[in-house]
């Protein structure tokens, strides 16, 4: 059987091509929708270049680890764009049918046997990759939620100190209200007494 890691890599244009096509049109990644080709794009070349070498025959002892860190900058990367864990997971699902298309040439040269390792192998790095990229995905989301929660705190706290705030100045207020208050009813009371007695001291008219 072919090199299927060289094979990808050859190919990793149309496999980009077909995958970015396959997700403007499913209709449950609706995030995809709001971005430009090139946000959804970004990074997927890396990964899919770390991928395909750890496909090759030979591989290299620094690949696991770029293709961790290719996952990971997927992950985040989809975080920041406000990607749901469930879209992610759809464009992951898609991706793996784009690559399995797109290699089925070179994987039918090789007898049964080849292609049950094949395809395992080609599950076996996906379903890595995906394991990695949706950690690092959740990561960034509870850094956000942790973000959120902390700004919570502060914006209850203002809030509260300004209510104490208000109430210290209303008390205050009605403090310093009291006293020409007590004074005014003081005064108004005297008044209408004093209106009281000239009313009952005044002589009677007599009439005629």
């Amino acid at each position: 059987m072919k090199d299927l890691g060289q094979a990808l890599l050859a190919k990793t244009e149309l496999v980009i091509e077909s995958w970015i096509e396959a997700v403007r049109q499913d209709k449950e990644i609706d995030s995809s929708k709001k971005l430009t080709y090139e946000s959804i794009r970004d990074g997927l070349p890396a990964l899919l270049r770390a991928f395909a070498t750890l496909l090759t025959q030979t591989l290299s002892d620094d690949q696991p680890e770029k293709t961790e860190e290719s996952a990971v900058h997927h992950g985040a990367h989809r975080a920041e764009q406000n990607y749901d864990v469930l879209e992610i997971m759809r464009e992951y699902h898609l991706l793996r049918r784009v690559i399995f298309a797109v290699l089925q040439p070179e994987l039918l040269l090789g007898s049964p046997a080849e292609i049950l390792q094949a395809v395992q192998l080609i599950n076996g790095v996906l379903d890595e990759v995906i394991s990695v990229s949706v950690e690092s995905y959740m990561e960034i989301r509870l850094q956000e939620l942790e973000r959120i929660r902390a700004q919570l705190i502060l914006t209850n706290q203002e809030l509260t100190r300004l209510v104490e705030s208000q109430r210290e100045n209303l008390s205050y207020f009605a403090h310093e209200l009291k006293n020409p208050l007590t004074a005014m009813i003081g005064f108004s009371t005297l008044l209408l007494q004093q209106q009281q007695r000239s009313a009952r001291s005044e002589p009677a008219t007599i009439c005629r």
